[in-house]
């Protein structure tokens, strides 16, 4: 099959601090897909350039997106203009590949611009939407200069099938959009990369807890994390909270780290590679992940599969990969809650040993990275022909 994929983030910039995992994911699939002999094409944000770069088998494609982030804090207009660049952008460069390349499938995971883009370049061809992201996404819709709402309707209304990789995305994506238009969304399990599973077992630094995520006060709860180690430190236990990521609630986490007295306790890495996030990650003794919303989480994933105990909040789709007190530990969003699983895990190095091992186990049998490429597969090719017999009856 020929694919074409696009998101605006580029998942093919180790230093683009805007992307997480979705993106990543993005890329993962992509990699699989050409692996498995599929003709994977790229169309993302990049520099001013011609020519197409090949990364693990794909074809990219990068866009010139102009982004002047002062002007865009200050000026509403200016990033409305951005947008309607942004949009040219995307569809100059479809129609030029569209032109050469029949593609049989269209792939993107956001609807604008990106799937506005897709949608209105289509001609016939199956538009594939892989939902990743959900809770407070859909309250910000519109709130945002450029994210239009008759864009948004456009998108969703040119899509022909929304994939989710969990069952609550799939379900909250029905409540929001599907429900109304009668679209059924189908899960797929998220992808993971060949190069996690096989990576060796690094030993852990004891007393260490970690946590991988952007630092955004809308999504992520890293303030929790900080007070539950605040508590836990008056309790007597000598600990430390690494936070790999950065975002604008970094500031405001640092003073509240001084606040608290634990300067030199709470240590902020900044952005760091995939690569290097792993790292963090593997040091750990435990991995703790406090958010507001979450589908299925990459970094989660990757802790699990670094087999390191994990302390997660109980939201969206979290508890269908950490199974509670099998493959994890499930915590309400409070830093009381928090601070009683992390003692847990720390007063039974035993069980915290075991839902580690186990939590690996899980993630193997139920991620297996060739089994998802084949449904993938399946569902593209039943996707292409239901769009032939539609075609046709027009």
């Amino acid at each position: 099959m020929k694919i074409l994929m696009i998101s605006i983030n580029s998942p093919f910039d180790e230093e683009n601090r805007s992307i997480g995992g979705a993106e990543w994911s993005m890329r993962l699939l992509g990699s699989q897909l050409a692996r498995s002999g599929h003709n994977v094409h790229y169309i993302t944000k990049g520099r001013l350039r011609s020519g197409v770069d090949i990364v693990s088998g794909i074809s990219v494609h990068r866009v010139w997106m102009p982004y002047i982030p002062l002007l865009h804090r200050i000026m509403k207009r200016i990033i409305i203009l951005n947008d309607v660049i942004q949009k040219w952008s995307l569809r100059s460069k479809i129609s030029s590949l569209m032109k050469r390349h029949s593609f049989d499938i269209m792939i993107t995971y956001t609807p604008h611009p990106a799937g506005y883009c897709i949608a209105k370049q289509t001609k016939g061809r199956p538009v594939i939407r892989i939902q990743r992201i959900g809770g407070k996404f859909w309250e910000r819709i519109g709130e945002t200069p450029g994210n239009d709402l008759d864009s948004m309707r456009t998108s969703l209304r040119e899509t022909d099938l929304f994939i989710s990789n969990c069952d609550h995305l799939a379900e909250e994506f029905k409540l929001f959009h599907i429900k109304t238009m009668g679209y059924e969304p189908r899960t797929i399990v998220q992808e993971i990369g060949q190069e996690i599973i096989e990576k060796k077992k690094v030993k852990s630094v004891s007393g260490r807890l970690v946590s991988v995520g952007s630092l955004k006060n809308y999504q992520k709860s890293q303030e929790i994390l900080i007070k539950a180690l605040d508590l836990l430190i008056k309790r007597g236990r000598d600990l430390e909270l690494v936070l790999v990521g950065d975002g604008p609630n970094r500031e405001y986490l640092q003073k509240l780290t001084s606040e608290l007295g634990l300067d030199g306790k709470v240590i902020f890495t900044g952005f760091l590679s995939m690569e290097d996030a792993r790292e963090e990650t593997s040091k750990g003794s435990i991995y703790v992940h406090a958010s507001e919303w979450e589908g299925v989480s990459k970094a989660i994933l990757d802790a699990m599969l670094l087999e390191r105990a994990i302390v997660a909040s109980d939201v969206g789709g979290i508890d269908e990969y950490i199974l509670h007190e099998k493959t994890g530990l499930l915590s309400r969003n409070d830093p009381v809650a928090f601070a009683d699983a992390v003692e847990r895990l720390l007063d039974d190095p035993s069980f915290a040993q075991e839902i580690g091992e186990r939590a690996r186990k899980h993630v193997i049998e139920s991620y297996d990275p060739k089994k998802n490429v084949l449904k993938y597969e399946m569902i593209f090719k039943k996707e292409m022909q239901r769009k032939k017999r539609t075609m046709r009856s027009r």
